[in-house]
Order: C-alpha cells, then sequence, then structure tokens
C-alpha cells in the first residue's frame, strides 16, 4: 500500500513542482498605478498581496512574450563562490553596480544580449532589485516565466496595500520598461540550448522536491500505521548505502547537465537540501513496506506484561499515550527491552501497570522483526 500511495505522491508532487517551475502559477488582482506615462495606454498589472501571521508575499507582474524563463536577485555569497570557482557562469556587463549587487539566473542568448545592448532595461533592474524599501519589503527577486514579467518581495505581517503606494508605483515603472524591452526582442526564435537547459534544470529540482515530498508522506503513513517496526535504526542503516549512491547519482546528473550554466548552483542547493534526506526517507519507508507488507513469515504470539505507562503533551496541548512492554526474548534470540507502544487513549484507560497485552511478532522479509495486533486477548503472562 505504501508503495502505492508513495509512487503517486512522487508523480503528483512531480507535476506540481515542474508546473510552478515552468508557468507563472499565481493569480492576482488587477491593478494600474495612479500615475501613468501621459505618451502610453495605461497598463493593467497583476497585484497579488498576501499576509499571513509570519509575513506574506507581495507580487506585481505584467504580460510578456512566453519564451523567456530567467530569475534576477540580489547577488549573494553562495552566488559569488560559484562563480569564482568556475562552476557556475553568469551573465558579466562590466558595470560593478549591476555585476556586484545583481545575479541573473538565465542562460538565454536573447535576454543575455538584451541586458548587454539596452541601458534602460539595465537601469530598470537594477532599480528593482536595489531600491531602498525602508521595512517594508524584504528580500525581492525578478521572475520571467510563462508569459509573465513580475517582481516578487516578502512583507510584514501587518502591511497593507495602501503602505506600499509609493513603492508601488516606482516599482511598476521599472517593471514596464522592462516589459516593453522583453516585448521588443524576436519571439520567435527560441534559443535551443537554453531551452533545453531549462527543462532540464526544471527535471532536476523538481525530482529533488518530489522525495522529500514522498519521504514525509510515507513517514507520515507509518506514524498512522497499526505495526511497529523493530530494529529501525538497523533498518536505516541498512537504507544509507543505496540511498548515498542513488543520491551521488543526482548529483552526478546536475553536474553532467548543468555545469557551467547560470542556473547551476540553484538546482546544487535543492538537490542537497531536498534530495538528499529525500532520497533517503524514500528508500527507507520503501524498504520497511517491503519488510513488512511482503513478509510470508507465520506470526507468533506474545504475551507480554505492561511495565510502565506515560502521557506526553505538545506543545500545543495535544496528548499522546504509551505504554512500556516488558522484556521478551524474539525469534531471532535477540531480547527487546524497554519497548514503548503508542495506544489511544482508550486502550490507556483500560490496561493497567502489571496487566498483559498480546501482539504479533514476524521475522520480516528483509530480517528486521516487527509487530502487529496490539491489545488481541492474552489470558497468561507466559509466551
Amino acid at each position: 500500500m505504501w508503495i502505492v500511495l508513495g509512487g503517486l505522491t512522487f508523480l503528483l508532487s512531480f507535476a506540481y513542482f515542474f508546473y510552478q517551475r515552468r508557468y507563472a502559477a499565481w493569480n492576482g488582482e488587477s491593478w494600474q498605478p495612479p500615475r501613468h506615462w501621459p505618451a502610453a495606454p495605461a497598463p493593467t498589472y497583476l497585484r497579488s498581496l498576501s499576509t499571513g501571521k509570519k509575513g506574506g508575499h507581495l507580487k506585481l507582474g505584467l504580460e510578456c512574450p512566453a519564451h523567456f524563463d530567467f530569475q534576477i536577485g540580489p547577488e549573494r555569497a553562495i552566488d559569488k563562490f560559484f562563480k569564482a570557482v568556475g562552476l557556475t557562469h553568469e551573465l558579466q556587463l562590466d558595470e560593478p553596480g549591476f555585476d556586484e549587487s545583481i545575479y541573473v539566473g538565465c542562460d538565454d542568448l536573447y535576454l543575455i544580449r538584451l541586458l548587454k545592448r539596452s541601458p534602460a532595461a539595465r537601469s530598470a533592474i537594477h532599480g528593482l532589485m536595489t531600491r531602498e524599501r525602508g521595512n517594508l519589503m524584504g528580500r525581492v527577486s525578478l521572475f520571467g516565466r510563462g508569459g509573465r514579467v513580475w517582481l516578487q518581495g516578502s512583507v510584514d505581517a501587518d502591511i497593507e496595500a495602501a503602505d506600499l503606494a509609493g513603492l508601488l508605483q516606482s516599482d511598476a515603472d521599472d517593471l514596464l520598461c522592462l516589459q516593453q524591452a522583453l516585448a521588443q526582442l524576436p519571439t520567435m526564435m527560441i534559443e535551443p540550448v537554453a531551452n533545453r537547459m531549462r527543462w532540464q534544470a526544471a527535471a532536476i529540482a523538481t525530482v529533488a522536491a518530489a522525495l522529500a515530498s514522498c519521504a514525509i508522506v510515507g513517514w507520515a503513513a507509518h506514524a498512522m500505521d497499526s505495526s511497529k517496526q523493530l530494529a529501525l535504526s538497523a533498518l536505516l542503516w541498512d537504507s544509507v548505502l543505496i540511498s548515498a549512491v542513488l543520491w551521488l547519482s543526482l548529483v552526478a546528473a546536475t553536474v553532467v547537465l548543468l555545469v557551467r550554466t547560470a542556473r547551476f548552483h540553484l538546482v546544487l542547493l535543492e538537490v542537497v537540501l531536498f534530495g538528499s534526506w529525500g532520497m533517503f526517507g524514500s528508500v527507507s519507508n520503501a524498504k520497511m513496506h517491503i519488510n513488512m507488507a511482503h513478509d510470508e513469515s507465520p506470526a507468533i504470539t506474545r504475551c507480554v506484561e505492561v511495565v510502565d505507562k506515560r502521557i506526553s503533551r505538545s506543545s500545543k496541548g495535544r496528548k499522546s499515550y504509551y505504554v512500556q512492554l516488558a522484556s521478551w526474548q524474539m525469534a531471532n534470540g535477540e531480547w527487546q527491552h524497554g519497548l514503548e507502544w503508542k495506544v489511544s487513549s482508550a486502550e490507556y484507560q483500560s490496561m493497567s501497570i502489571g496487566s498483559s497485552v498480546a501482539f504479533a511478532e514476524y521475522r520480516g522479509t528483509l530480517g528486521f522483526p516487527w509487530l502487529d495486533g496490539f491489545g488481541i486477548g492474552c489470558k497468561s503472562n507466559s509466551d
């Protein structure tokens, strides 16, 4: 069952993250700045302001030619490091104010030519990236994807659209200048190498994200399952090698396909941060599923005494109930000591210290014993 659930989760998350990377997957309300250029018709922007208890995001966008795919943001230390060692190649304009403060994540030769030849486009990007916004907005980024170019930045939780009126006016002017420059570029000539790299970067990054979501769902399903995997640490150690090999294969694919592109280290970070533990979680869950779901060994009924009980309370006040069982010798000859089993509140109330509970012990397909059927009738304290 977990394999089916994990596989479905993988496919759905892969499709979702791939969609997010290929298209401008956000909607907003139509908005026009209060001041317009008199010589041109008033453009209609899309604006989205979302806030929560811990802050939110502001997005301001315009329609643009569909074949552009770029991400521009402040140049960080990690960007400079990978450029310095030669693994990442980014546009350099020989303008200190631009090159040192702005990172252009794009391998499209048409956009690179535009930035080299259009002072107006460079000035618009520089204004969007370096504008002083005080405490109203945090880090900002500029995206071009799916027929839209938009500015995105973090905002405080209690901010309102009226507070951003002045900033939005200046940002809207720069965004319109950039959009008009993009619209003047050829729309029928798509750089084939850059287009292939976009798909490769999107595919690798979404595999890493899908592995992470698959691992989360798998461990959540295991936590809710009534069966209990013993020797869990041994099973996890047994999963390390194959997980490392598969993850290093993903890293190798990232290096081979994307090295010396503008997005190499951005994708590599996602593979490291999400793909590593996502691969390990997915592999270990798969091994756990195979070990239990495909186990054909006969069940051994155990009858073990309850030696302790406890209640655990979370920070939100939720209670979890546990009973601790006495030691017993398993079928493989090893002793199981101090096992805790999570139970429902009703089971917790019905059990007392000194009473006995029964469950089924299995050897496991991969040799890792596991338990199931906790709480079935038990008439004696002996095995």
